[in-house]
Formats: structure tokens, sequence, C-alpha cells
């Protein structure tokens, strides 16, 4: 998590340019503040291996201790953007001016090179500069381990958001959450879908498909009409038979017309004889029938089809949910290997769903003093810096076990302590005795 800082100069300074081979150590030679908070001006010279920083409360130990380092490598913001010191700048800003200056000196025995960061502060911005021999290149490589100081203090690494300490440990899963965030929300579009359907099981239907009721209407009117047409016939030939049948009674009276009634009846019963035959009528009753069944049968196909597109929307959805949920599954497993692959020798370390991180399944803050300094000591010695500086605040409050266990941790590998302690009298040569009243 480094921020290149936005405003920075860098000066050399040295007659004679001499070739220099950087080393991989640094450490903090002293600290100057000038109108810095509530130090007017200060100089404090640090030991290579330990300082205690003794005083009352409010006497300014992790004014010197914290907030100077910090301010001058980070900067200060109003919010914990960066990782900077939160706080407005003015609070900052001391009496005697309209601006705080600090001034670090880092050494690199390797290189026997002296290097100042100079951070100055006013109400509006900071600036930060750096001051070294004319050979010792400054570059991003090197301004990134400086700046990356995400463990020198527990106190600070703990401002940061779960999700900004899993990327300070190098587990950033930022793209992989938001692919699952985004998934759920698609899932929760797929699971409203699916409870929109209703309960499918309760909606079964008896399978159906259409009947065309215009072809049986059609086949009723053919029907109809054909019976008109056999009725006709009927009546034509029962009306030609009674006129026969009238002028066979009246033969006898009318035998001078017999010649002429005889060749129409010889005519008429020809007619009759080529008259198709009639035939029985179509019962309307059968077609009736089919076309009530056909109404019954076409609302259940109706039903059925509802609930067939139902049934295809519930099983597309389910489709797309399981397949949201199986590509939810492998971001995890993305996340998993990204935790697996960080170079971080600490037991108990996990990510939540957002990428934030946990330890013992919990958010760091909810741990012991203890487990929280041990975590970030441990987080910080797995970084290997180049600047090996440590801070420890409150320090009496740990147990004289952890604090043992946590000095040899750091001391025994190079590092610089600087240690903030409550009383009011030095216990060593190192101690730096801080009065009450600034």
């Amino acid at each position: 998590m480094f921020i290149k800082p936005e405003i920075y100069e860098i000066n050399h300074e040295g007659d004679e340019p001499i070739k220099i081979e950087k080393g991989d150590v640094m450490y903090l030679k002293n600290l100057q503040v000038k109108n810095f908070a509530k130090f007017s001006q200060f100089e404090l010279i640090l030991d290579k291996r330990i300082t205690r920083l003794v005083g009352v409360n409010e006497s300014g130990k992790t004014t010197l201790g914290l907030d100077a380092i910090w301010a001058c490598l980070r900067g200060i913001c109003q919010n914990n953007k960066n990782n900077c010191i939160v706080g407005e700048r003015y609070s900052f800003i001391g009496k005697e001016g309209k601006s705080a200056k600090v001034k670090l000196t880092i050494v690199d025995e390797k290189a026997n090179a002296h290097i100042e960061v100079i951070r100055t502060i006013n109400k509006k911005s900071s600036t930060i500069k750096f001051v070294a021999p004319e050979d010792y290149v400054i570059d991003d490589n090197w301004l990134k381990d400086l700046l990356n100081i995400n463990f020198y203090s527990r106190k600070q690494f703990l401002k940061l958001s779960p999700v900004e300490q899993a990327i300070a440990l190098g587990i950033d899963t930022t793209e992989q959450d938001k692919e699952i965030k985004e998934l759920k929300e698609r899932a929760k579009l797929d699971r409203y879908d699916i409870k929109s359907l209703g309960d499918l099981e309760s909606q079964k239907t008896e399978e159906a498909h259409y009947i065309s009721i215009a072809e049986l209407i059609e086949k009723k009117d053919k029907a109809v009409a054909f019976n008109d047409v056999q009725a006709e016939r009927t009546k034509i030939i029962e009306d030609v038979a009674a006129k026969l049948f009238e002028k066979q009674s009246k033969l006898e009276e009318l035998k001078e017309q017999i010649k002429v009634l005889e060749n129409e009846i010889s005519k008429g019963n020809e007619w009759v004889k080529n008259c198709p035959a009639i035939k029985e009528d179509i019962s309307l009753v059968a077609i009736n029938q089919e076309i009530l069944e056909a109404e019954e049968n076409n609302a259940k196909a109706l039903l059925y089809d509802e609930y067939k597109k139902k049934r295809e929307a519930f099983d597309e959805s389910r489709k797309k949910l399981n397949s949201n949920l199986a590509m939810q599954e492998s971001y995890k497993e993305e996340k998993l290997e990204i935790l697996k692959h960080a170079k971080i020798d600490i037991k108990g370390v996990s990510i939540d769903e957002s990428g934030g991180l946990l330890f013992n399944d919990l958010p760091l803050s909810r741990s012991s003093r203890g487990a929280q300094e041990m975590f970030v000591a441990k987080a910080l010695l797995s970084t290997e810096p180049k600047l090996k500086l440590r801070f420890f605040d409150d320090f009496e409050s740990l147990d004289e076990k952890n604090q043992k266990k946590i000095l040899s941790l750091f001391l025994d590998r190079g590092f610089q302590v600087i240690v903030a302690e409550v009383g009011s009298m030095k216990k060593g040569v190192n101690d730096i005795l801080l009065k009450e009243k600034i």
C-alpha cells in the first residue's frame, strides 16, 4: 500500500562525486521538529537498538515517537486516505509560525550515507524533500521501501480498514471481491425471478394440447348444410309423389288425358328413379359434444402452457443461478490462492468476503493488545524493510513476558525500536525523559 507523495523534491549534496553502493539496512539517527504540535523545537537522538520515551500522559511521547515520524513520511490528511496521520493540518502546526517542520536523518551504513527527509506542513498542503549525497540515487524503489511504514505502529495499522490491512500484507483480492459482489447482485435477481414464479409443483397441471374449435365448427356447418339439402330433397320427392297420387286418382275421370298423364307419369317415374338416394342425417349431438370437450381440453391446455412457460423460466433462472454460484466459488478459490502465495508467516490469517483481513476468524481490532502487537510485529518482519524501525506505544500496558518477547523478536533481527512508556523517571541510559508541560 505504497503511496508516492504528490509534492516532493530531491536535492543532492556533496563536493566530489563518489561511487556509492547502497545497503539493505538503514536506521534513524535523529528526529527534529520545529513548531510541530506542542513542541516549538526539539531534537531526538536515537539509539541504534532501543530508545525509550518516558513521561506522564500528554507529555508528547506519541507525538514524537509516532505522529512526527508518520507525518514526515506519510503526511497529514483529514481522513484515512493513504494512511496518513488523520487530523486537520493546523492542529499539528504550533503557535510560533504558519508552518511546521519535521526532519528525519536516516543512515545507510553500507553506503556511509546520511539522507535527510524534510516535511514542511502548512494549513493547505505539505511537501516532502530528500537531501542525499550526490551519487546516492533516490528512485521509486527506494521511496517505496522507505515510505511503506504500515507496520511501524500497531495503533496506525489498526486505523486501516480490514481491506486496507489485507492489501498492506500483499493480499489484494479487490478484483475478485468486486466480481463476487456483482455476481451476488445478479444472484439476487435470479432468486427473485425463481421466487416470483411460485411453487411450480403445486401449480403443475395435466398435460393437454390445443384442439381447433374452428375446424369442429366448420365440420358442424357442413353437416347442417348437408342435412338441409337432404331435407329439401325429401320435401320435393314428397310433393312429386303427392301430385302423382292425385293424378292417378283422377285417371278414371280423365281418360282423355291418359296419354298425357301417362307420359307425365313415365317422366316422373324416370326422374324419381334417377334421383339420389336419401341418406340419414348426420348427428349434431356428437359434434356438439366434441366442441364441448375441446373447450374443456383447451382450458387445460392453457393452464399447461402457462405451467410449461413458468417451468422453462424457472429452469433458466436456476441454470443462471447455478452458473453464478459456480463463478463465485471460482473467485473465492482465486482469493485463497492469493492468500496462499502471500509472503505471510502468521498462523490464523484469512480474509472475509469483502477481502478484509481476519485473524483467527475475527477482525484484528477485536484481538487482545498483545496479539495485535505480535501480529503487526510479524507482519513487519515479513516485509523485510530497509528502514528497520518499530514503535511501541503504551509499552507498560504489556506484561513483562510480552515485552521481552517482542523486544527480542526485533532486536535479534537488527531492528531499531522506539518505546513510549508512562513514567516520571529514567530507567536506563537510552531513556529520554519528557516533561509534563511542553
